[in-house]
């Protein structure tokens, strides 16, 4: 998914100081076993701007320093060569190549199903869902405006709806048919008892954000079933593999996006969260792809009907007029579908974070 365009940057223009900055003497850089590791690492150029008489305040400098701490720098160099020497050989899986199919003829599994088939398989996701034991995850990116999600863009001026609110729009469909296909005439399964978990995926720097959005909408309802994960970020480098500066105290961060939502999850306890309520499945998709349904029931219950580890759903994409994205050509939107049965097998959350 992630090119070489989409991380390896040029350098950007370091901030100027400001001239009601007190010139103070200039700070000590760095504990002699971060500096050390750095210009080890060829590196040292990080320090530069900071050797400037009263060019940054001493709390800048500590955070600085406590960002430094958290990037593996003595692996940056490996990562790249190993990144570009990927790019350039085929891809090949354990049977040997993959060969690209076009869209227009591949033609798989659910597209194939009758409509008895499809209706078989939604019962199937429907039970599973009353049982509590398929999960979402959702990927958020960041909006047009720094540090705003794509979740607070509104639809259209008629709905006045943001893309938070047409998501679980959908959700509570889902469970109100969830309720209405379990329910018998001696057993009525309300749609407010049924749980679908839903985990919210961000970078690090949005996740605070998603949090106070929800929290000022009373969690839209959803209490016990959501679960905000915050994803660290990849330091941006340029062709040579050196950190490049956003300012004089600050590496230059990218979201890690898809690449990054399993190692996040499995780090910071959404994989140990699935595990204790013995999910079976869980999909996963962009909040900004309008058209994905959360725990899309054909979809869901079309990989556990046939205990699939790994479901991929594509959709033709007519234009990318997403909140974050210009027009362009046709593409394809993707979901996935992770069924590893997580507390029944030994395929748990060591597993997932191999397959991401």
């Amino acid at each position: 998914e992630y090119g070489s365009d989409s991380w390896v940057m040029g350098t950007c223009a370091p901030s100027k100081p400001q001239p009601d900055q007190p010139l103070d003497p200039p700070p000590r850089v760095g504990g002699q076993s971060v500096r050390a590791r750095y210009a080890l690492a060829g590196q040292e150029h990080v320090f530069q701007q900071m050797e400037q008489p009263g060019a940054h305040q001493p709390k800048d400098v500590a955070q600085f320093l406590e960002q430094l701490e958290n990037i593996r720098v003595d692996s940056l160099a490996r990562e790249l060569e190993a990144s570009e020497r990927a790019a350039e050989q085929e891809l090949t899986g354990e049977g040997g190549p993959v060969t690209a199919v076009s869209v227009d003829k591949m033609s798989w599994g659910l597209e194939s199903q009758t409509v008895e088939d499809k209706t078989t398989w939604s019962y199937m996701a429907y039970h599973a869902c009353q049982r509590g034991q398929l999960g979402v995850v959702v990927l958020v990116e960041q909006g047009l405006e720094p540090g705003v999600s794509v979740g607070a863009a509104r639809l259209g001026p008629l709905s006045g709806k943001t893309i938070w609110q047409h998501m679980l729009d959908k959700l509570h469909r889902v469970k109100h048919k969830a309720a209405a296909a379990v329910s018998s005439p001696s057993e009525l399964v309300r749609p407010e008892s049924i749980q679908i978990p839903l985990y919210i995926v961000a970078s690090d720097l949005l996740i605070d954000q998603i949090k106070a959005d929800w929290e000022a909408e009373h969690n839209y309802g959803l209490f016990g079933e959501v679960m905000f994960v915050g994803q660290p970020g990849v330091p941006a480098l340029d062709p040579q593999a050196r950190l490049v500066m956003r300012s004089g105290t600050s590496v230059h961060m990218e979201d890690s996006g898809g690449g990054g939502v399993w190692a996040a999850l499995h780090d910071r306890g959404g994989i140990g969260d699935m595990v204790s309520r013995g999910l079976l499945g869980v999909q996963l998709f962009r909040l900004s792809n309008l058209a994905a349904v959360p725990c899309d029931p054909e979809l869901m219950g079309y990989c556990l009907g046939h205990q699939t580890q790994l479901g991929l759903l594509c959709s033709r994409q007519s234009s990318t007029h997403s909140p974050q994205q210009q027009p362009q050509q046709q593409g394809v939107l993707g979901q996935e579908v992770m069924t590893v049965h997580l507390a029944k097998s030994h395929q748990n959350a060591s597993a997932i974070r191999a397959v991401s």
